[in-house]
């Protein structure tokens, strides 16, 4: 598979590239799918980019591209349905994998949410790492 266009998290007023897919549990909780048509492309299997925000230590999916999937948040809509481990990463690339979110970059930030509410973030320096390994 092809390395795939990251998803966008907004926190504490920066933008990082989110190397996860939240949506995709929300789609598999409710059984419904965004609708791909045209957008599919080999860097982008699921059709989307969503752009998450932390906003006061609770996780929100800008809806502004997802009328379709939630007619009745036109700005943002809490993300509940989120629970786990979400990375982030930031800074240069420094090792690429032709696959899925495995390059590796200077920082990994980890966020760990349950129910949409932020419990904790862990951020990894890999700059020693020479191997590109995480």
């Amino acid at each position: 598979m092809t390395a795939q266009q990251p998803e966008i998290l907004i926190y504490n007023g920066e933008t990082l590239s989110l190397c996860e897919e939240p949506l995709e549990a929300y789609f598999e909780m409710t059984g419904k799918s965004f609708p791909r048509g045209d957008s599919i492309c080999t860097s982008n299997w699921r059709g989307y980019v969503g752009t998450w925000e932390i906003i006061d230590g609770r996780l929100f999916l800008k809806t502004d591209d997802m009328s379709a999937i939630f007619p009745d948040h036109p700005d943002r809509v809490f993300a509940d349905w989120v629970t786990g481990k979400l990375r982030a990463v930031r800074g240069e690339m420094l090792y690429y994998v032709h696959a899925g979110y495995g390059s590796s970059y200077e920082q990994d930030i980890f966020f760990e949410i349950s129910k949409g509410i932020l419990k904790s973030v862990e951020i990894v320096d890999n700059t020693s790492d020479k191997d590109g390994d995480t």
